[in-house]
């Protein structure tokens, strides 16, 4: 197909080269702001154009904002672009794309997580425009919207031979997958993430790489695997003196200890990193080996010990004004207080972590306080609302693909219907 067929829609040269561009594009659908950085072109003459070809019939406008086209004109338009638009016009202008969503995924990172270690990061090359975005709602929205765009331009990036561009996208997007519960598609670009960080030979690129797939498979419960990645984190760490990298490598060891039944070594990996922190003088990394260690002390029956780190990183957390640090040591320390008796208490603390979690978009952290909601309801005999939290719970964990927790929740549902009136037998928290 050649450039005088698209003339019988009567487009314009423009367009008609906007279009091969668009058929380039990997994702499923395209943003009106990430057509603008393909195309190198303003978002305004990029929205003349598109509207354009929307009026041809070319793509189609599904959503506000987002649009598509046909499988059929997909093919055509990209043959086109083959013949006519030579290899570095297509390859600069895919560069541009990548760029488009790796930039703005860093910067919605950062605003969602800000104390989160940055990453060092090259400037978007020339024609490129991330896109603004305003706080964490409009990240957090972002990313939702693109998240298929995004997965899609990992992919491309790896077929650019864009290393540095695979692992950091990888790292753009973990705190998303992290608080939507998207396990399986982290682990994917972190495997390539890794490969990427070898193939450049970058030794910080291969410490972050091996730590963030451990964690990865830590959360989706295979601590073996975790294990060799974490191990290999601090031993490169380790020889490069790269203190952060240690500590963060140790809280992560802590995790699959406790997961391999281990509590000492667990708790000593905790000790460790907390003295790491403590050396850099970071107040916020301190408190999260806190809470951290005060959780496996929870889990383990220690209350009062738990009780007492958890509330020395919840001031730490409010004084820099770390909601979701915040949001997991309030739900540690409802823990603590439904299993000591202190049930009112305990909703208390999970409620204020669900508001938290939800301002958030941590859908993953606020299915599992749903789920303790509603044991402390239960164990207030108060089985309507306890019904109500285990439902919302388990319509999160089957989004979320997490079958062993919604089985779970179904069987106590089951048995909350089933019991005798003012009967709490069962409803012991997890």
């Amino acid at each position: 197909m050649h450039t005088a067929t698209w003339s019988h829609h009567g487009l314009t040269a423009a367009a008609a080269g906007l279009l091969g561009l668009l058929s380039l594009a990997p994702g499923p659908d395209i943003s009106l702001t990430a057509a603008a950085s393909l195309a190198a072109l303003p978002p305004a003459r990029t929205g003349m154009l598109l509207r354009e070809l929307e009026s041809a019939h070319l793509v189609h406008q599904h959503v506000r904002g987002r649009y598509r086209m046909h499988d059929l004109i997909r093919a055509c338009a990209s043959e086109q672009a083959h013949r006519g638009l030579p290899q570095d016009t297509r390859d600069a202008a895919l560069r541009r794309l990548v760029d488009f969503y790796l930039h703005t995924a860093y910067a919605g990172d950062r605003l969602l997580q800000q104390h989160r270690e940055p990453i060092e990061i090259d400037a978007p090359v020339e024609g490129c425009r991330p896109e603004p975005l305003e706080d964490q709602a409009a990240a957090l929205s972002w990313f939702d919207a693109e998240h298929a765009c995004l997965l899609a331009a990992h992919r491309l990036a790896g077929d650019l031979g864009r290393h540095a561009s695979v692992w950091r996208l990888a790292w753009a997007l973990r705190t998303f997958h992290r608080r939507r519960g998207r396990g399986h598609e982290d682990l994917a670009i972190w495997q390539a993430g890794l490969s990427a960080a070898e193939r450049l030979g970058d030794v910080a690129a291969q410490i972050q790489a091996h730590r963030l797939l451990g964690n990865t498979w830590s959360e989706l419960g295979r601590p073996d695997e975790a294990g060799r990645h974490l191990d290999r984190s601090l031993s490169l760490a380790e020889h490069a003196g790269d203190i952060a990298a240690q500590a963060h490598a140790h809280i992560a060891l802590g995790w699959v200890e406790k997961a391999r039944g281990a509590d000492r070594r667990a708790v000593d990996h905790l000790v460790r990193a907390s003295h790491l922190y403590r050396s850099m003088g970071n107040a916020v990394w301190e408190a999260d080996a806190l809470t951290t260690a005060g959780w496996f002390h929870a889990e383990s029956g220690r209350y009062d010990k738990a009780r007492a780190q958890c509330e020395a990183a919840l001031r730490i957390y409010r004084e820099h004004a770390d909601l979701e640090g915040e949001a997991d040591t309030l739900n540690s320390l409802g823990y603590v207080a439904h299993h000591t008796g202190r049930h009112a208490e305990a909703l208390d603390h999970y409620e204020r972590a669900r508001a938290l979690f939800q301002d958030l978009g941590h859908t993953y952290n606020e299915a599992d306080t749903l789920d303790r909601i509603g044991h402390t309801q239960a164990a207030l005999d108060r089985p309507d609302p306890a019904r109500l939290a285990w439902r919302q719970a388990l319509d999160l964990y089957r989004a979320q693909q997490r079958g062993t927790d919604a089985d779970r929740v179904q069987k106590q549902l089951a048995a909350l219907d089933d019991r005798p009136a003012g009967h709490v037998e069962g409803c012991s928290q997890p």
